[in-house]
């Protein structure tokens, strides 16, 4: 259970930037970053601004031992304030 009106970033207000979001959201814009990772099997970023800020997301591909990918990993680095 997510409560619905939360102050999340602790600004005093409740607005756009405290909305809930679910394990698994999808940020709209961030597949083809991810797509680029598992087609080029190679590490990737983007930079996205959204209601929460502006974020540098970066992929990179973990393979097992045989040499195939299993996973990728994903990394968000809010950049809003440099």
């Amino acid at each position: 259970f997510i409560p619905e009106y939360v102050d999340y970033n602790f600004d005093g207000s409740i607005s756009d930037a405290d909305e809930n979001v679910y394990p698994g959201f999808v940020v709209p814009g961030l597949i083809s970053s991810t797509l680029k990772t598992v087609r080029e099997g190679r590490t990737t970023y983007d930079v996205n601004t959204d209601q929460w800020g502006t974020w540098i997301s970066g992929y990179a591909p973990i393979y097992d031992k045989n040499g195939n990918m299993m996973a990728i990993l994903g990394v968000d680095f809010d950049i809003s304030n440099t």
